[in-house]
């Protein structure tokens, strides 16, 4: 069974979400947009083991704790928009790493790891 609770976060109260198997306590978190103490506290509390972000798109309010909460816990990111459109084409998966490198490229930006 998935289980899921909403924390708002940011001046905007912007929901995100902590969603998760009831039976192996993985989880995602969807749309980190900031306050990542609110969202961590929510996995701790429900003991989800965390294993991937998810965003439905990248405005600030809801993609904003994104960078920090990957490299804090090593996790990936992925567009939801990016997810489906690449299912619905029969593209690779590319997570939001790949693809901003791949639009820094384009764009002509210097990528420094």
């Amino acid at each position: 069974m998935l289980n899921a609770t909403v924390i708002p976060v940011t001046a905007f109260a912007q929901n995100c979400s902590v969603v998760w198997c009831e039976r192996t306590r993985s989880g995602a978190v969807i749309d980190p947009g900031g306050d990542l103490d609110q969202v961590l506290a929510a996995a701790r509390e429900n003991e989800v083991r965390l294993e991937k972000i998810l965003l439905t798109h990248a405005h600030i309010d809801h993609a904003g704790g994104t960078a920090e909460l990957a490299r804090s816990l090593q996790l990936t990111a992925y567009d939801a928009a990016y997810v489906a459109l690449a299912a619905r084409l029969g593209l690779p998966l590319a997570t939001a790493d790949e693809r901003l490198i791949a639009a820094c490229s384009v764009a002509g930006v210097a990528v420094v790891e």
